[in-house]
C-alpha cells in the first residue's frame, strides 16, 4: 500500500491527477509571467493602465496556453 491506495491503478490515477493540475499551474504561472513581463514598463509608468495592459498582452500568451492545454488533454485524457 503506498499514500493508502490499495490497487495500482488507483496509484496510478492520483498520479496522474496530481500531475495534470501541476501541468496547469505552470501553464497559469508562465501564461501571467509571460504577461506581465511584456508589459511591466507600460505598467510602471502607468500604473492605473494595468488592467488594460494586460488586457492587450494576455491574448498574446493565450495560443501558448490553448496549445499546451489541448496537447496535455489528448495525451492524459484517454488515461
Amino acid at each position: 500500500r503506498y499514500e493508502g491506495v490499495k490497487s495500482y491503478s488507483a496509484l496510478q490515477m492520483r498520479t496522474m491527477r496530481r500531475y495534470w493540475r501541476f501541468q496547469l499551474a505552470t501553464i497559469g504561472v508562465t501564461v501571467l509571467c509571460g504577461s506581465v513581463s511584456n508589459s511591466l514598463t507600460a505598467m510602471l509608468d502607468q500604473p492605473t493602465s494595468m488592467l488594460w495592459e494586460l488586457g492587450q498582452s494576455l491574448p498574446q500568451v493565450a495560443v501558448y496556453f490553448l496549445a499546451t492545454v489541448l496537447s496535455s488533454a489528448l495525451v492524459v485524457g484517454p488515461v
